[in-house]
């Protein structure tokens, strides 16, 4: 069985502050950052949550917040 290298990701949230930390495959992480595939191909196996604070550094509960009078409609 091959082992792929896994970086730990430790990224806070811009708007709170909170540590968000995750483990990603080095291989997958080089073709989004890198490469440029779209990050939902290249790092499929991760949270739509955690996809969002490598784009843009807002946790999901910060967004939300900023986005709640959108999600309600």
């Amino acid at each position: 069985m091959i082992r792929l290298p896994i970086m730990t990701i430790r990224k806070p949230c811009v708007e709170c502050g909170t540590v968000i930390e995750f483990d990603v495959r080095a291989d997958d992480y080089d073709l989004w950052k890198e490469d440029g595939f779209l990050i939902q191909d290249a790092l499929w196996y991760i949270t739509p949550d955690k996809r969002e604070i490598l784009l843009s550094g807002i946790c999901g509960d910060c967004w939300n917040i900023m986005f709640a009078e959108e999600n309600e409609e």
